[in-house]
């Protein structure tokens, strides 16, 4: 995750804003390198309104620097790592504010007010995205 989090802030330092969704996120892979994840070290840190699994999940709230990307170990731990801090938290039951996008977001750290996609990215939807390397 460490990797992915300083790809992002190598992109804001290269744009001068956050990558935000599936086409900032491609831009990324193709002008700062490929995210690579390891599909064996994580499992879901929640499962969505649509019932699918979001292994890695990055807020990053409009008309704002902040941003959090969040995963779960399989060993079962969630880290986080962004303007928030960096570590281990608690995703809890029942998450926080106006829906899991906004829940999921405040869990990590952040302060979103009915946020929406593409206020945040998830890094699976149905199996990995294609701009992520397995």
């Amino acid at each position: 995750m460490r990797q992915i989090a300083t790809q992002i802030e190598l992109y804001r330092a290269q744009f001068g804003v956050l990558p935000r969704g599936d086409s900032d996120m491609i831009r990324l892979t193709e002008e700062i390198g490929p995210i690579r994840v390891s599909d064996r070290s994580h499992v879901a840190l929640h499962v969505n309104h649509l019932d699918e699994e979001e292994k890695i999940t990055y807020c990053h709230p409009p008309d704002s620097e902040d941003y959090v990307l969040m995963a779960r170990s399989r060993s079962g731990v969630a880290f986080r790592h962004g303007t928030p801090g960096t570590g281990e938290f608690e995703v809890p039951d029942g998450l926080p504010g106006s829906g899991w996008t906004t829940g999921m977001c405040e869990a990590g750290g952040l302060s979103i007010a009915g946020a929406r996609s593409p206020n945040r990215t998830i890094f699976t939807s149905d199996g990995w995205k294609d701009w992520v390397n397995t």
